[in-house]
C-alpha cells in the first residue's frame, strides 16, 4: 500500500499533464498507460515502460505472499520458490534472446521481473534468516569484488546487447544486491558527508526525477532543432548538445 501511494499519485499527475498539455496524441499513450500495459503496447511517454513492470510485480507479489501465508510456508521453501522463479525467468529470457526477441526481453514483464525479486529475496534474507544474512554481510571483500564486477559489467559487458539482455540482467541484479549490503553495513563513516546525503536525496526523489526527466530535456531538444533550422555551424550545435 505504501508503494501504491508513492507511485500512483505522481504517475497519474504525469498522465493528466500530458492529456492537458497535448504534447502527444491521446491514442499514443492514454489507454496503454491507464491500464499499465505500455511495456507491451508501447507509449509515447517512453520512460513509463518500466513502471508497468513494477505495477505487474506489485500485483503478483502479494498474491504469492498470500499463498505462502495460507500454506504456512517455511522460510527455506519461500527462498526455493523465489529462487526458482528467478532461474525460470533467466532461462526464458535467454531463450527469447537466442530467438532474436531483443525488444521483448527488454520490455516485457515476464523477462524482467526477476530483478525485482532479487531485492525481495535480499529483504527476506535480512528479516527471516539473519544469521545467513550476517554470514554474507561479514564478507566485506567478497561484496567489494562483486561490486567491482558489477561496474566492469556495466562498462564493458553491456556493449554486447544479446549477452546483457540474457545473463546480464541477472549479473546486474546480484551486483546491486551486493552494493546494497555493502552500503548498509559499511557506510557508517561517510553517512554524514554531503556527498552521501546528496546521493541519498537523489534516491528519495528518484521516482519523480525519472517520471519528469524527459520534460526537463525538452528545452535542450528545442534548442537543437532551432539551431538546425537556422543552419548554424556544426560546432555551435555540438555546444548546444553538450549543454
Amino acid at each position: 500500500m505504501r508503494r501504491i501511494f508513492k507511485i500512483w499519485p505522481a504517475y497519474y499527475v504525469l498522465i493528466l499533464f500530458h492529456v492537458i498539455v497535448g504534447r502527444h496524441p491521446l491514442d499514443t499513450f492514454l489507454v496503454q498507460n491507464l491500464t499499465h500495459l505500455q511495456n507491451y503496447f508501447g507509449s509515447s511517454i517512453a520512460q513509463t515502460w518500466s513502471l508497468a513492470v513494477e505495477e505487474h510485480f506489485y500485483l503478483f507479489l502479494p498474491l504469492l505472499l498470500i499463498v505462502f501465508g495460507r500454506w504456512k510456508t517455511r522460510a527455506n521453501t519461500i527462498f526455493a520458490v523465489l529462487g526458482s522463479i528467478c532461474v525460470a525467468v533467466l532461462i526464458a529470457r535467454s531463450v527469447a534472446v537466442h530467438n532474436g526477441q531483443l525488444d521483448e526481453t527488454f520490455f516485457y514483464t515476464q523477462y524482467r521481473i526477476d530483478s525485482l525479486l532479487f531485492g525481495v529475496m535480499l529483504a527476506a534474507l535480512y528479516w527471516m534468516k539473519p544469521a545467513a544474512y550476517r554470514a554474507i554481510a561479514d564478507r566485506k571483500w567478497l561484496l567489494v569484488t562483486m561490486v567491482v564486477g558489477l561496474v566492469l559489467w556495466l562498462v564493458f559487458g553491456t556493449r554486447n546487447v544479446a549477452l546483457d539482455q540474457s545473463i546480464g540482467y541477472t549479473i546486474q541484479a546480484i551486483g546491486f544486491c551486493a552494493l546494497i549490503v555493502l552500503t548498509v553495513e559499511y557506510s557508517a563513516s561517510v553517512r554524514e558527508t554531503k556527498l552521501y546525503r546528496f546521493i541519498g536525496w537523489i534516491g528519495v526523489y528518484s521516482y519523480g526525477i525519472y517520471l519528469w526527466h524527459s520534460l526537463a530535456l525538452a528545452p535542450g531538444d528545442m534548442l537543437i532543432r532551432k539551431a538546425t533550422a537556422l543552419h548554424l555551424p556544426g560546432s555551435v550545435q555540438n555546444d548546444v548538445q553538450k549543454r
